[in-house]
């Protein structure tokens, strides 16, 4: 039986409880899945915003590239991956190794995205997007 754990911080981390994850094609438990604590969610939502911030200050050749390891990794293990995706949620094994291999191609397609850089609005009276905003709402 496998029992997962969070991942927080780049870490480790054992759940508040657990929650059991059904291979619906059996009705049978085949795994068990960690629930955070509203705690271990702040905790996760505060590293997330510090590895957002991290990212942002890489070069844009070094993002490129981490996104292609990603997409290779995944690629890599696409059909265990896709053996997981089909008795968790019961989805064929064609359709789950199609999606897998598409995922893998998210990360090297994003990596190639042409973006042009943003210039900031000079006029302070100018209208604002209603884009993202700088604080993170806290979950729980």
């Amino acid at each position: 039986m496998v029992a997962a754990a969070l991942t927080i911080g780049g870490r480790a981390v054992g759940g508040a409880a657990r929650t059991p994850v059904e291979d619906p094609a059996v009705a049978q438990v085949f795994a068990y899945a960690p629930a955070c604590s509203a705690g271990q969610l702040d905790e996760a939502v505060d590293a997330a915003a510090g590895a957002a911030a991290a990212w942002a200050a890489l070069p844009l050749p070094r993002r490129r590239e981490l996104l292609r390891q990603c997409g290779k990794a995944l690629a890599v293990r696409a059909e265990e991956v896709a053996e997981l995706v089909t008795r968790e949620q019961g989805k064929p094994l064609r359709a789950a190794l199609a999606e897998v291999r598409l995922s893998a191609d998210w990360f090297t397609r994003t990596a190639d995205l042409v973006i042009a850089p943003e210039e900031p609005v000079a006029d302070p009276a100018a209208p604002r997007s209603a884009g993202r905003s700088p604080s993170i709402p806290r979950c729980g």
